[in-house]
């Protein structure tokens, strides 16, 4: 009867599908991964990727490009390739601040040093302006919530209302009498169990033990299946209100790269009318998801992706745009920025990336604006290559570029070249 009453929910589901909202899924992966979208098909572990109506395939939302931009010369090598931590932590910002470039909340797998200090890998941070990367909740946060001690943040989502949702990367031992009497009785909190810190609490609960989230999984593939790795990415079910999305690491190719719901005691989770796995978005192999997040509306699609350094001797120093208007005009502006903090400013009147990442009073920046060198129009599929014959840039200077769709007044994230 419990199976029949899920497929029936389910079949209603897809039919109404179609006039659900826009929601963006932002995603990240564990490790480099091949897919059908984005230059060459490759995405990092340091980028975040997305899904939406505009392109149920998977592609680059923030590129490792633009977060080296965003950073800046964060160690003070003189180089602009700082961003070199793994994103295994994502969630929408329901109260974001003034100067946060991107609207989320962030957790990497390792300490990240930036131009503000270190942040930990169990620290959930924001990035501002000016290579600015703010913590919000710090690691000892999460470590006194549970009695434990150092902790790695590896899937977490902050509701409206401030309650925090959050599990970690590695088992731990928890001190709290309370948790270990939720836990059956046992110190080591799985690192599968989500817990759940209500707003003025001191101690969290635990929302999911590792039993649930495995029954949940079972549920969903009709499977007896009794192991899973650990619980990576975790956020509100857009699908089912008051329900959660997650997704697992596992040695099982039947679980790796799937993302589940708590819906119905457990089920596949949808997207767009179609399940939420390593094939729907797009990847050639099962990718272990890390980051998951749910965005109201679909996500800007203008791309620019370009080189890591300006080739010495003389050589092509190339950019890609993706996801321009087809067979519309694509101008690149550009400005010579010097190291280390990055120049920002808030523009408005346009679409897509509000914030401008070249400088106006650079020489380089009114030669690119007026200049068809810097022009192009994309192909049929939104594509477009821009391409200069450049010399090795001195330390200390880097070329930061932007593109912008004249068929939608759009401006894309920036990139930074330089050595």
């Amino acid at each position: 009867m419990q199976s029949m009453l899920s497929s029936l929910l389910l079949t209603l589901f897809l039919l109404s599908a179609s006039s659900l909202p826009a929601q963006s899924i932002i995603l990240s992966t564990r490790s480099s991964a091949a897919g059908i979208s984005g230059p060459a098909g490759q995405f990092e572990p340091q980028e975040l990727l997305v899904t939406d109506s505009l392109g149920t395939a998977a592609r680059h939302l923030v590129t490792r490009t633009a977060l080296d931009t965003f950073l800046g010369d964060a160690n003070g090598d003189l180089t602009i390739h700082d961003f070199t931590r793994r994103i295994d932590a994502v969630a929408v910002n329901p109260n974001p601040v003034a100067g946060d470039i991107l609207g989320l909340l962030l957790s990497v797998d390792q300490t990240l040093t930036t131009l503000s200090g270190q942040v930990k890998d169990g620290d959930i941070f924001i990035l501002t302006g000016q290579g600015q990367v703010q913590v919000v909740f710090a690691e000892d946060f999460f470590a006194n919530s549970t009695q434990t001690t150092t902790v790695d943040v590896d899937a977490f989502h902050l509701a409206a209302d401030g309650t925090l949702y959050f599990s970690f990367a590695n088992d731990e031992t928890t001190a709290s009498s309370t948790l270990i009497a939720a836990n059956g009785g046992q110190a080591t909190l799985d690192e599968s169990t989500v817990f759940k810190l209500s707003p003025g609490a001191t101690e969290a609960a635990i929302l999911y033990t590792r039993s649930d989230i495995l029954q949940f999984v079972n549920n969903a593939l009709g499977s007896s299946y009794s192991t899973i790795v650990d619980l990576t990415g975790f956020s509100n079910d857009p699908s089912f209100p008051g329900e959660w999305i997650f997704t697992t690491g596992s040695t099982n190719a039947a679980i790796e790269g799937r993302v589940f719901s708590t819906a119905m005691g457990g089920s596949l989770a949808y997207h767009l009318g179609q399940t939420l796995d390593s094939a729907s978005l797009g990847f050639n192999d099962e990718e272990v998801l890390e980051g998951l997040a749910v965005r109201s509306g679909n996500s800007d699609s203008l791309r620019l992706f370009g080189p890591d350094t300006v080739t010495s001797p003389p050589g092509t120093h190339a950019y890609m745009v993706c996801g321009a208007t087809p067979f519309q005009q694509i101008q690149l502006f550009g400005a010579n920025s010097l190291l280390a903090a990055p120049w920002t400013q808030g523009i408005s009147g346009y679409s897509g990336f509000p914030f401008l990442y070249v400088n106006p009073s650079d020489p380089l920046f009114s030669i690119s604006v007026s200049s068809l060198d810097f022009a192009r129009f994309a192909d049929m599929n939104g594509n477009a290559v821009v391409s200069f014959a450049t010399a090795h840039l001195p330390p200390g200077l880097r070329i930061t570029m932007q593109a912008f769709d004249v068929g939608t007044a759009s401006v894309s994230m920036p990139c930074s070249a330089g050595n």
